[in-house]
């Protein structure tokens, strides 16, 4: 069975897209939780 090269590529690039989504995806999450261990620092601080 023959596979047309040009949808091997796109389903490819898809493919990239979605991995790269997710380590937006989980950068962000790491920053979020950075931002709360700040914030709750900074509220023990002012205690």
């Amino acid at each position: 069975e023959q596979q047309d090269p040009l949808e091997y590529l796109q389903s490819d690039e898809e493919e990239e897209e979605d991995k790269e989504k997710s380590g937006a995806q989980r950068r962000l999450q790491e920053q979020r939780e950075r931002l709360h261990g700040a914030l709750a620092l900074i509220e023990l601080a002012n205690l």
